[in-house]
Protein backbone atom coordinates (compact mmCIF):
# COMPACT_ATOMS: atom_id res chain seq x y z
CA UNK A 1 0.00 0.00 0.00
CA UNK A 2 2.57 2.47 1.15
CA UNK A 3 4.80 1.13 -1.95
CA UNK A 4 2.02 2.45 -4.46
CA UNK A 5 1.98 6.36 -2.60
CA UNK A 6 5.44 6.32 -2.79
CA UNK A 7 5.55 5.84 -6.38
CA UNK A 8 2.57 8.04 -7.06
CA UNK A 9 5.15 10.85 -5.30
CA UNK A 10 7.69 9.95 -7.38
CA UNK A 11 6.11 9.86 -10.58
CA UNK A 12 2.60 9.46 -12.55
CA UNK A 13 3.84 6.64 -15.15
CA UNK A 14 6.00 4.98 -12.45
CA UNK A 15 3.08 4.49 -10.19
CA UNK A 16 0.50 3.67 -12.62
CA UNK A 17 2.35 0.95 -13.15
CA UNK A 18 4.10 -0.30 -9.69
CA UNK A 19 0.76 0.22 -7.30
CA UNK A 20 -1.34 -2.70 -8.62
CA UNK A 21 1.61 -4.96 -8.22
CA UNK A 22 3.06 -3.68 -5.27
CA UNK A 23 -0.15 -3.63 -2.83
CA UNK A 24 -2.75 -5.97 -3.53
CA UNK A 25 -5.38 -3.39 -1.61
CA UNK A 26 -4.82 -0.14 -4.01
CA UNK A 27 -7.74 -0.30 -7.03
CA UNK A 28 -7.23 1.94 -10.00
CA UNK A 29 -10.71 3.35 -11.18
CA UNK A 30 -9.87 5.73 -14.15
CA UNK A 31 -7.35 8.06 -13.08
CA UNK A 32 -8.07 7.83 -9.45
CA UNK A 33 -6.12 5.70 -7.11
CA UNK A 34 -8.33 4.33 -4.10
CA UNK A 35 -6.35 3.46 -0.67
CA UNK A 36 -8.78 2.24 2.14
CA UNK A 37 -10.75 5.75 2.92
CA UNK A 38 -8.70 7.99 0.70
CA UNK A 39 -8.56 8.77 -3.03
CA UNK A 40 -6.07 10.23 -4.94
CA UNK A 41 -5.14 11.64 -8.58
CA UNK A 42 -2.53 13.78 -10.20
CA UNK A 43 -3.45 17.27 -10.87
CA UNK A 44 -1.16 18.50 -13.92
CA UNK A 45 -1.77 21.92 -14.32
CA UNK A 46 -2.28 23.79 -17.18
CA UNK A 47 -2.31 27.02 -18.85
CA UNK A 48 -5.22 29.32 -20.23
CA UNK A 49 -4.00 27.64 -23.63
CA UNK A 50 -5.09 23.93 -22.00
CA UNK A 51 -0.95 23.32 -22.51
CA UNK A 52 0.75 21.47 -20.06
CA UNK A 53 2.66 23.80 -17.82
CA UNK A 54 6.54 22.96 -17.70
CA UNK A 55 6.48 23.67 -13.97
CA UNK A 56 3.79 20.45 -13.73
CA UNK A 57 6.86 18.11 -14.77
CA UNK A 58 8.99 19.59 -12.14
CA UNK A 59 6.78 19.23 -9.23
CA UNK A 60 3.75 17.94 -10.08
CA UNK A 61 0.48 18.24 -7.73
CA UNK A 62 -2.21 15.54 -6.58
CA UNK A 63 -5.70 15.77 -5.93
CA UNK A 64 -6.48 14.45 -2.33
CA UNK A 65 -10.39 13.79 -1.05
CA UNK A 66 -12.26 10.90 1.27
CA UNK A 67 -13.19 7.90 -0.64
CA UNK A 68 -17.09 7.24 -0.57
CA UNK A 69 -18.50 4.48 0.85
CA UNK A 70 -21.26 4.07 -1.76
CA UNK A 71 -19.40 5.34 -5.25
CA UNK A 72 -15.82 5.17 -4.45
CA UNK A 73 -13.73 7.91 -5.49
CA UNK A 74 -16.19 9.13 -8.63
CA UNK A 75 -17.38 11.62 -6.66
CA UNK A 76 -14.23 13.21 -5.39
CA UNK A 77 -13.91 16.71 -5.87
CA UNK A 78 -11.18 17.15 -3.59
CA UNK A 79 -8.56 20.12 -3.02
CA UNK A 80 -4.95 20.22 -5.02
CA UNK A 81 -2.02 19.43 -2.91
CA UNK A 82 1.74 19.76 -3.86
CA UNK A 83 3.35 16.28 -3.51
CA UNK A 84 5.91 17.36 -0.81
CA UNK A 85 3.02 18.38 1.87
CA UNK A 86 1.33 14.92 0.62
CA UNK A 87 4.50 12.67 1.50
CA UNK A 88 4.79 14.34 4.81
CA UNK A 89 1.04 14.20 5.86
CA UNK A 90 -0.06 11.20 3.70
CA UNK A 91 0.13 8.08 6.73
CA UNK A 92 -1.66 10.78 9.11
CA UNK A 93 -4.18 11.79 7.24
CA UNK A 94 -4.56 8.03 6.38
CA UNK A 95 -4.85 6.74 9.91
CA UNK A 96 -7.68 9.23 11.03
CA UNK A 97 -9.53 8.53 7.09
CA UNK A 98 -9.87 5.22 8.44
CA UNK A 99 -11.16 5.80 11.89
CA UNK A 100 -13.71 8.08 10.39
CA UNK A 101 -14.86 5.48 7.63
CA UNK A 102 -15.29 2.91 10.46
CA UNK A 103 -17.92 5.13 12.30
CA UNK A 104 -19.91 5.65 8.90
CA UNK A 105 -19.65 9.51 9.12
CA UNK A 106 -17.19 9.76 6.13
CA UNK A 107 -20.02 11.59 3.68
CA UNK A 108 -19.74 14.53 6.80
CA UNK A 109 -16.20 14.83 6.76
CA UNK A 110 -13.59 16.96 4.58
CA UNK A 111 -10.48 18.18 3.62
CA UNK A 112 -9.03 21.24 4.33
CA UNK A 113 -5.87 23.29 4.64
CA UNK A 114 -4.35 21.49 1.27
CA UNK A 115 -3.28 24.40 -0.71
CA UNK A 116 0.00 25.30 -0.75
CA UNK A 117 2.15 24.03 1.82
CA UNK A 118 -0.30 24.41 4.44
CA UNK A 119 -0.84 21.37 6.88
CA UNK A 120 -3.68 19.14 5.73
CA UNK A 121 -6.59 19.29 8.16
CA UNK A 122 -9.39 16.43 8.33
CA UNK A 123 -12.51 18.74 9.39
CA UNK A 124 -15.23 16.01 11.37
CA UNK A 125 -17.31 18.12 13.68
CA UNK A 126 -19.73 14.81 13.61
CA UNK A 127 -17.09 12.55 14.38
CA UNK A 128 -15.97 11.33 17.71
CA UNK A 129 -12.32 10.86 15.93
CA UNK A 130 -9.73 9.41 18.27
CA UNK A 131 -6.51 10.80 18.93
CA UNK A 132 -4.13 10.02 15.57
CA UNK A 133 -1.76 7.02 16.23
CA UNK A 134 1.27 7.40 17.52
CA UNK A 135 3.96 7.66 14.65
CA UNK A 136 1.20 10.22 12.82
CA UNK A 137 1.65 13.94 13.06
CA UNK A 138 0.12 15.38 15.65
CA UNK A 139 -0.25 19.00 13.91
CA UNK A 140 -1.33 17.53 10.84
CA UNK A 141 -4.85 16.23 11.68
CA UNK A 142 -7.55 18.64 13.06
CA UNK A 143 -10.79 17.37 14.31
CA UNK A 144 -12.30 21.11 14.57
CA UNK A 145 -15.81 22.48 13.31
CA UNK A 146 -15.24 23.84 9.61
CA UNK A 147 -14.60 27.76 9.61
CA UNK A 148 -16.81 30.39 8.50
CA UNK A 149 -17.59 31.81 5.55
CA UNK A 150 -14.21 34.04 4.71
CA UNK A 151 -15.25 37.51 4.13
CA UNK A 152 -12.39 38.31 1.68
CA UNK A 153 -12.89 34.94 -0.39
CA UNK A 154 -15.14 36.96 -3.43
CA UNK A 155 -11.70 39.83 -3.30
CA UNK A 156 -9.63 37.13 -3.94
CA UNK A 157 -11.24 35.35 -6.43
CA UNK A 158 -11.64 38.80 -8.28
CA UNK A 159 -8.10 39.28 -7.71
CA UNK A 160 -7.05 36.20 -9.38
CA UNK A 161 -9.69 36.84 -12.42
CA UNK A 162 -8.04 40.15 -12.69
CA UNK A 163 -4.86 38.38 -13.24
CA UNK A 164 -4.13 39.30 -17.37
CA UNK A 165 -3.34 35.76 -19.48
CA UNK A 166 -0.82 37.49 -21.25
CA UNK A 167 1.46 40.56 -20.31
CA UNK A 168 3.27 42.90 -22.83
CA UNK A 169 6.55 45.50 -23.27
CA UNK A 170 7.60 46.58 -26.43
CA UNK A 171 9.93 50.04 -26.28
CA UNK A 172 11.08 51.55 -29.69
CA UNK A 173 13.65 54.45 -29.79
CA UNK A 174 14.57 56.27 -32.98
CA UNK A 175 16.98 59.32 -33.88
CA UNK A 176 17.51 61.15 -36.91
CA UNK A 177 19.58 63.69 -38.38
CA UNK A 178 18.28 65.96 -41.03
CA UNK A 179 21.19 69.08 -42.18
CA UNK A 180 21.23 71.16 -38.26
CA UNK A 181 18.57 69.46 -36.92
CA UNK A 182 18.10 66.87 -34.78
CA UNK A 183 15.03 64.62 -34.33
CA UNK A 184 14.48 62.01 -31.15
CA UNK A 185 11.41 59.99 -30.63
CA UNK A 186 10.38 57.16 -27.72
CA UNK A 187 7.72 55.05 -28.15
CA UNK A 188 6.59 52.94 -24.99
CA UNK A 189 3.34 50.38 -25.72
CA UNK A 190 2.34 48.08 -22.96
CA UNK A 191 -0.34 45.52 -23.74
CA UNK A 192 -2.25 42.92 -21.58
CA UNK A 193 -5.19 40.37 -22.37
CA UNK A 194 -8.23 38.18 -20.67
CA UNK A 195 -9.59 35.20 -22.28
CA UNK A 196 -12.44 33.16 -20.69
CA UNK A 197 -14.60 30.97 -22.76
CA UNK A 198 -15.69 32.48 -26.23
CA UNK A 199 -14.83 36.01 -24.71
CA UNK A 200 -11.59 37.99 -24.93
CA UNK A 201 -10.43 41.65 -23.21
CA UNK A 202 -7.88 43.75 -24.67
CA UNK A 203 -6.24 46.51 -23.26
CA UNK A 204 -3.51 48.86 -24.73
CA UNK A 205 -1.52 51.77 -23.51
CA UNK A 206 0.55 53.94 -25.55
CA UNK A 207 3.18 56.54 -25.02
CA UNK A 208 4.47 58.72 -27.60
CA UNK A 209 7.24 61.49 -27.31
CA UNK A 210 9.37 63.61 -29.48
CA UNK A 211 11.99 66.03 -29.28
CA UNK A 212 13.83 68.01 -32.16
CA UNK A 213 16.91 69.86 -31.30
CA UNK A 214 16.35 69.19 -27.42
CA UNK A 215 13.02 70.82 -27.25
CA UNK A 216 9.74 68.49 -26.45
CA UNK A 217 7.51 68.51 -29.69
CA UNK A 218 5.48 65.97 -28.54
CA UNK A 219 4.44 64.11 -25.36
CA UNK A 220 1.39 61.60 -26.37
CA UNK A 221 -1.07 59.32 -24.14
CA UNK A 222 -2.94 56.40 -26.26
CA UNK A 223 -5.55 54.00 -24.65
CA UNK A 224 -7.69 51.39 -25.93
CA UNK A 225 -10.14 48.78 -25.16
CA UNK A 226 -11.84 45.88 -26.62
CA UNK A 227 -14.05 43.17 -25.88
CA UNK A 228 -14.74 40.60 -28.47
CA UNK A 229 -16.85 37.85 -28.28
CA UNK A 230 -17.52 34.96 -30.31
CA UNK A 231 -20.99 33.86 -31.30
CA UNK A 232 -20.43 30.20 -32.15
CA UNK A 233 -18.27 29.26 -34.64
CA UNK A 234 -18.59 31.68 -37.41
CA UNK A 235 -19.86 35.03 -35.86
CA UNK A 236 -18.26 37.40 -33.44
CA UNK A 237 -19.30 40.74 -31.54
CA UNK A 238 -16.71 43.58 -30.75
CA UNK A 239 -16.89 46.68 -29.07
CA UNK A 240 -13.84 49.20 -28.57
CA UNK A 241 -13.05 52.25 -26.74
CA UNK A 242 -10.34 54.67 -27.50
CA UNK A 243 -8.64 56.86 -25.93
CA UNK A 244 -6.20 60.13 -26.98
CA UNK A 245 -4.42 62.95 -24.69
CA UNK A 246 -2.20 65.27 -26.09
CA UNK A 247 -1.62 69.64 -26.82
CA UNK A 248 -1.03 70.15 -29.74
CA UNK A 249 0.95 73.29 -31.36
CA UNK A 250 -0.80 75.47 -34.06
CA UNK A 251 1.02 78.23 -35.22
CA UNK A 252 2.05 79.13 -32.10
CA UNK A 253 -1.30 78.30 -30.17
CA UNK A 254 -1.36 76.33 -27.69
CA UNK A 255 -4.12 73.62 -27.32
CA UNK A 256 -4.99 70.93 -25.13
CA UNK A 257 -7.35 68.05 -25.69
CA UNK A 258 -9.14 65.07 -25.02
CA UNK A 259 -10.13 62.51 -28.04
CA UNK A 260 -12.35 59.70 -27.29
CA UNK A 261 -13.83 57.41 -29.88
CA UNK A 262 -16.22 54.54 -29.06
CA UNK A 263 -17.22 51.62 -31.66
CA UNK A 264 -19.50 48.56 -31.68
CA UNK A 265 -19.45 45.91 -35.03
CA UNK A 266 -21.04 42.60 -35.89
CA UNK A 267 -19.37 40.26 -38.15
CA UNK A 268 -18.26 37.17 -39.74
CA UNK A 269 -15.14 35.14 -38.95
CA UNK A 270 -13.08 32.27 -40.99
CA UNK A 271 -10.42 29.88 -39.62
CA UNK A 272 -9.95 28.54 -43.24
CA UNK A 273 -6.19 26.80 -41.49
CA UNK A 274 -5.47 26.65 -37.71
CA UNK A 275 -2.71 29.07 -38.11
CA UNK A 276 -5.05 31.84 -39.76
CA UNK A 277 -7.77 33.87 -38.70
CA UNK A 278 -9.48 36.09 -40.48
CA UNK A 279 -12.83 38.71 -38.84
CA UNK A 280 -14.80 40.99 -40.66
CA UNK A 281 -17.03 43.44 -39.30
CA UNK A 282 -19.75 46.76 -40.06
CA UNK A 283 -19.40 48.88 -36.93
CA UNK A 284 -20.87 52.29 -36.15
CA UNK A 285 -18.86 55.12 -34.30
CA UNK A 286 -19.04 57.97 -32.07
CA UNK A 287 -16.59 60.58 -31.45
CA UNK A 288 -16.10 63.43 -28.88
CA UNK A 289 -13.19 66.18 -29.56
CA UNK A 290 -12.98 68.03 -25.65
CA UNK A 291 -10.66 71.32 -26.01
CA UNK A 292 -9.87 71.20 -22.16
CA UNK A 293 -8.19 74.76 -22.64
CA UNK A 294 -11.44 76.29 -24.13
CA UNK A 295 -14.60 73.93 -22.05
CA UNK A 296 -15.79 73.26 -25.70
CA UNK A 297 -16.71 69.77 -27.29
CA UNK A 298 -17.03 68.68 -31.03
CA UNK A 299 -19.16 65.49 -31.55
CA UNK A 300 -19.12 63.02 -34.72
CA UNK A 301 -20.64 59.95 -35.34
CA UNK A 302 -21.10 57.17 -38.55
CA UNK A 303 -19.77 53.92 -40.18
CA UNK A 304 -17.09 52.05 -40.23
CA UNK A 305 -15.44 48.86 -41.17
CA UNK A 306 -12.87 47.18 -39.54
CA UNK A 307 -11.07 43.70 -40.62
CA UNK A 308 -7.96 41.44 -38.68
CA UNK A 309 -5.94 38.74 -39.43
CA UNK A 310 -3.59 36.77 -37.45
CA UNK A 311 -1.22 34.22 -39.11
CA UNK A 312 1.29 32.00 -37.60
CA UNK A 313 3.38 30.30 -40.40
CA UNK A 314 5.89 29.51 -38.01
CA UNK A 315 5.90 28.37 -34.72
CA UNK A 316 8.43 31.78 -33.49
CA UNK A 317 6.69 33.83 -36.44
CA UNK A 318 3.66 35.46 -36.35
CA UNK A 319 1.44 38.63 -38.65
CA UNK A 320 -1.27 40.56 -36.82
CA UNK A 321 -2.67 43.41 -38.96
CA UNK A 322 -5.84 45.57 -38.35
CA UNK A 323 -7.43 48.30 -40.30
CA UNK A 324 -10.54 50.22 -40.15
CA UNK A 325 -11.83 52.40 -42.88
CA UNK A 326 -14.12 55.28 -41.68
CA UNK A 327 -16.82 57.79 -43.00
CA UNK A 328 -17.03 61.15 -41.64
CA UNK A 329 -20.01 62.79 -42.10
CA UNK A 330 -18.74 65.11 -44.34
CA UNK A 331 -18.58 62.59 -46.99
CA UNK A 332 -14.66 61.97 -46.63
CA UNK A 333 -13.65 58.51 -45.59
CA UNK A 334 -10.24 58.17 -43.05
CA UNK A 335 -8.03 54.91 -43.20
CA UNK A 336 -6.02 53.61 -39.64
CA UNK A 337 -3.93 50.57 -41.04
CA UNK A 338 -1.67 48.96 -38.42
CA UNK A 339 0.63 45.96 -39.33
CA UNK A 340 3.57 43.72 -36.97
CA UNK A 341 5.60 40.93 -38.19
CA UNK A 342 7.35 39.26 -34.94
CA UNK A 343 10.05 36.99 -34.58
CA UNK A 344 10.44 35.35 -31.03
CA UNK A 345 13.73 35.18 -30.02
CA UNK A 346 12.76 33.57 -26.76
CA UNK A 347 10.37 32.43 -24.47
CA UNK A 348 9.49 36.35 -23.12
CA UNK A 349 11.98 38.68 -26.07
CA UNK A 350 11.22 39.53 -29.50
CA UNK A 351 12.05 41.57 -32.20
CA UNK A 352 9.40 42.66 -34.43
CA UNK A 353 8.85 45.20 -37.35
CA UNK A 354 5.39 47.41 -37.13
CA UNK A 355 4.02 49.19 -40.29
CA UNK A 356 1.22 51.87 -39.77
CA UNK A 357 -0.43 54.22 -41.68
CA UNK A 358 -3.20 56.98 -40.71
CA UNK A 359 -5.18 58.54 -43.55
CA UNK A 360 -7.55 61.41 -42.80
CA UNK A 361 -8.35 59.50 -39.13
CA UNK A 362 -9.44 61.32 -35.58
CA UNK A 363 -6.04 61.75 -33.97
CA UNK A 364 -5.21 65.10 -34.76
CA UNK A 365 -1.46 64.04 -34.14
CA UNK A 366 -1.92 61.14 -36.25
CA UNK A 367 -4.14 62.09 -39.36
CA UNK A 368 -1.74 61.48 -42.04
CA UNK A 369 1.18 59.42 -40.73
CA UNK A 370 2.84 56.55 -42.84
CA UNK A 371 5.58 54.90 -40.56
CA UNK A 372 7.86 52.07 -39.90
CA UNK A 373 9.47 51.18 -36.66
CA UNK A 374 11.90 48.36 -35.60
CA UNK A 375 11.31 47.47 -31.76
CA UNK A 376 11.76 45.07 -28.92
CA UNK A 377 9.00 42.90 -27.51
CA UNK A 378 9.76 41.69 -23.62
CA UNK A 379 6.48 39.21 -22.41
CA UNK A 380 5.58 38.33 -18.89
Amino acid sequence: MRAGFAAVLFGLSALRVAAPAACAEAVVSGDWIEDGALCLRIAMERDADGRLRAAALRDPRYRLGLRSPERGCQAVLGPSIASSALAEHLEALRSVAERIAERDCAPLARLGGLEGAQTPQLHAPECAVAEPAPNASATAIATEPPPGPDPLAAWRDLRDRLQPDGLRIDGAWDRDRAGQRVDSELNLRARAHWQGGPHRIELELEHQQRRRDGQLRKNQQLGSFAWTTDLGAHWFFQSELELERDRVNIEGFSLDYLLTQAASGFGPRWQPHPALELRLAAQWYRLRLRLLDLGASVYADGPAAFAQAHWRPLPRLSLNADARLTRWPEGSEGLDLNAELLFELSRKTGLGLRRSINRNTASLKRADEDEVELFLRYRF
